[in-house]
C-alpha cells in the first residue's frame, strides 16, 4: 500500500468529518434560533399578561356584551396561539440530539485492531456519510418545526397587535366608559 493511497483515505475521511461537523454546528445554530423564539414567546407572554390585566377594567365598562366577546375571544385566540408557538418551539428543541460515532461499537473496535490505516480510514470516512445521511432527516425535520415556529409568532404577534388595537379603539372611542384610577377612587371617596 502506498503512501499515496493512504493520503486518499485521509482526504475521504477528513471531509467526511468536516460535513459531520458542519451539520453539529448547524444544529447548534437551529436550537440557538430556537432559543430565540423562545425568548420572543416569552416576551408576548409578559405583554398579553400586561393586555389582561387591562382587560378587566375594560370590560368592567363595557357597554354591550359584543365589546366584551370580542374581548374575550381575541384573549382566548392569542392564547391557543402562544400555546401553539411553545409546543413548536418544544419540538425543534427535542430534535436536538444528533447521533455521534459509536466508539463503543465493536465493529469499530474491531476494524481498528485488525486491519491497515487504509482500511480504518475509510470505515471512519463510511460511518461519518452515515451519520450525516441520519442527521440530515433529523435537521431537515428541525428546520421545518423551526419555520412552523416563526409563522406561529408571527400569528400571535399579528393577534397580540390586534388585541392592542381593539382596546385602543375602545378607548378612544369611548366605547368603554373607562375611567382612571384617580377618578374612581374619588368617586368612591365621595360615597
Amino acid at each position: 500500500m502506498s503512501q499515496d493511497d493512504i493520503n486518499k483515505y485521509k482526504i475521504l475521511f477528513e471531509v467526511s468529518k468536516h460535513e459531520y461537523q458542519l451539520e453539529i454546528d448547524r444544529s447548534k445554530s437551529l436550537d440557538d434560533k430556537a432559543i430565540k423564539y423562545s425568548t420572543m414567546v416569552g416576551i408576548v407572554i409578559v405583554a398579553y399578561s400586561a393586555a389582561l390585566t387591562k382587560l378587566e377594567t375594560f370590560t368592567a365598562y363595557a357597554c354591550t356584551s359584543l365589546t366584551k366577546w370580542i374581548l374575550y375571544i381575541l384573549c382566548v385566540v392569542l392564547f391557543i396561539a402562544i400555546l401553539s408557538c411553545w409546543y413548536k418551539i418544544a419540538k425543534v428543541l427535542s430534535l436536538s440530539a444528533l447521533e455521534k460515532v459509536p466508539l463503543d461499537d465493536t465493529n469499530l473496535i474491531n476494524t481498528f485492531m485488525d486491519n491497515d490505516e487504509r482500511t480504518c480510514l475509510w470505515y471512519m470516512g463510511e460511518i461519518y456519510q452515515d451519520l450525516i445521511s441520519r442527521n440530515a432527516q433529523m435537521l431537515e425535520d428541525k428546520v421545518i418545526a423551526l419555520e412552523k415556529a416563526y409563522s406561529e409568532i408571527n400569528c400571535a404577534a399579528a393577534i397580540f397587535s390586534i388585541l392592542c388595537l381593539y382596546l385602543l379603539i375602545l378607548w378612544l372611542t369611548g366605547e368603554c366608559n373607562v375611567q382612571t384610577y384617580t377618578e374612581l377612587s374619588k368617586l368612591y371617596i365621595k360615597k
